[in-house]
């Protein structure tokens, strides 16, 4: 049996929202649209048997790096020859950016801080002396970017999603008492884009990338109740995603849009 998923469009109302359970309930519509999907998705599959496969966390936990314990902690300096910059363990830190941390074949490696002259610093995982998983930070404390697995967000920050004349929308200076959808992650014109983790009102959460505040590219779902979904999401549909029991195994897939 094949289903194919459509995207449902949304109603614009014209009526100010006054009450919080009006308003917490505009924020769970795309929320309630993917877990119906779903929902009837698992009913069409009931029939089917799984075959167990290896649990999302496990598969997770083996794609992690191996704690490395020979690493050393000295101050590295870095400076910039002819072929680039390099690292070395002496320095003038009024005019050299000053590496604290751990370190591995005389490079950054695992956790450490950058020190800039001018008052920046960059905070976080090193890897073979780069920024692996980083924040860096201006003079005056704020994020003004992050590395994600040594990949570059211009802009990190945090943004909330309410309802504002009946429209769904992404601001700055919401969230108190869980009553709004909180994103942390890579923005780009007031909007997610990048690498980025949400949490609905719920407790629903998706951790993955997005493009002009949709789900776009690969992530992972996981409802209130534990249910997890993995995969890729386009404008943010299911696209090429799996769904996983709370045991790990497989009840279904889709593949191109279509259910298997």
């Amino acid at each position: 049996m094949s289903i194919i998923l459509a995207g449902c469009g949304s109603t614009s109302h014209d009526l100010q929202v006054t009450e919080e359970s009006q308003e917490v309930e505009k924020q769970l519509y795309e929320e309630k649209r993917l877990e119906a999907i779903l929902a009837a998705l698992d009913a069409a599959a009931a029939a089917k048997v799984p075959e167990p496969v290896p649990s999302a966390v496990e598969t997770e936990s083996k794609a992690q790096p191996k704690q490395n314990t020979s690493k050393e902690t000295n101050a590295l300096f870095q400076w910039k020859t002819s072929s680039g910059y390099v690292w070395i363990n002496f320095g003038d830190a009024e005019s050299q950016p000053k590496y604290e941390g751990e370190r591995k074949n005389g490079n950054p490696d695992g956790l450490g801080m950058l020190y800039y002259p001018d008052g920046q610093r960059v905070e976080g995982q090193w890897k073979d002396g780069k920024n692996w998983n980083a924040k860096h930070y201006n003079k005056d404390g704020k994020v003004i970017g992050k590395w994600v697995n040594g990949h570059w967000n211009l802009q990190w920050g945090v943004l909330f999603k309410r309802s504002v004349n009946g429209e769904l929308g992404w601001y700055e200076n919401y969230g108190e008492k869980g009553q709004y959808g909180k994103y942390e992650g890579g923005i780009k014109n007031g909007k997610p884009d990048g690498h980025g983790k949400y949490i609905s009102p719920n407790g629903s959460m998706f951790e993955g990338e997005y493009r002009d505040g949709k789900r776009n590219g690969q992530g992972k779902y996981i409802n209130y109740d534990g249910i997890i979904w993995v995969g890729e999401f386009r404008e943010g549909n299911l696209w090429n995603v799996t769904r996983y029991d709370k045991d790990g195994n497989i009840k279904w897939k889709i593949v191109n849009g279509v259910k298997q």
